[in-house]
């Protein structure tokens, strides 16, 4: 019993192999390139290890404000 008997069973399962092989070579070489993204686009994530932001608290608005609109 041989499986690919005809000629036509032959020629497609040749052409079949062939384009299962264009497709994995394709995906293997240009469908899974991935570039890393630049640092600058990264997340800025605070831990709390800066000086920034440790100072006093300061008004947003003056105590006298009524007395130059009013």
């Amino acid at each position: 019993m041989q499986i690919l008997n005809t000629t036509h069973k032959r020629k497609s399962a040749v052409i079949t192999a062939v384009i299962l092989v264009l497709i994995i070579f394709g995906i293997l070489n240009y469908g899974m390139s991935y570039l890393d993204p630049p640092e600058e686009y990264g997340l800025a994530i605070n831990f709390g290890t800066s000086e920034v932001g440790s100072g006093e608290p300061r008004r947003r608005y003056k105590e006298n404000f009524c007395s130059r609109s009013c």
